[in-house]
């Protein structure tokens, strides 16, 4: 009788985990979904110039909170948004991790310094 009371409880509140969106047995919390950045650099390539030196990461539909990483932040720091800001010239890894499943994705960026100094142009000859 124990043993026929035991299971119907296991299985009720295996059914109640299931209805919440938790997994009987492990932790809840995670989207089924897949996370994934949606709008990867072309080549995995970005410019810093003098007019632009930030990026917008977007992910895919996508409902759990994340985390962004840059691995180098000398060359390149990123939000918690996903608003990449590009400091100089070189390579990083950003990193987008949801913060409770086990679920992440990143890309490997290689950062051109394409900023030029501005020339300054002396005209004249010097005043004595």
């Amino acid at each position: 009788m124990k043993k026929i009371f035991y299971t119907l409880l296991t299985g009720i509140l295996c059914g109640l985990c299931l209805i919440g969106g938790i997994a009987c047995g492990g932790a809840g919390g995670g989207s089924n979904k897949s996370l994934a950045i949606a709008n990867k650099p072309t080549g995995n390539t970005l410019a810093l110039t003098n007019e632009t030196n930030t990026y917008q990461f977007e992910l895919s539909d996508y409902d759990n909170e994340v985390q962004w990483i840059s691995t180098v932040k000398s060359v390149a720091t990123v939000s918690d948004k996903g608003l990449l800001t590009m400091l100089k010239g070189g390579a990083t890894e950003i990193i987008v991790k949801d913060k409770k499943a086990d679920k992440s994705d990143s890309v490997t960026l290689t950062i051109v310094d394409d900023r030029t100094v501005a020339a300054i142009a002396i005209t004249g000859a010097p005043a004595n």
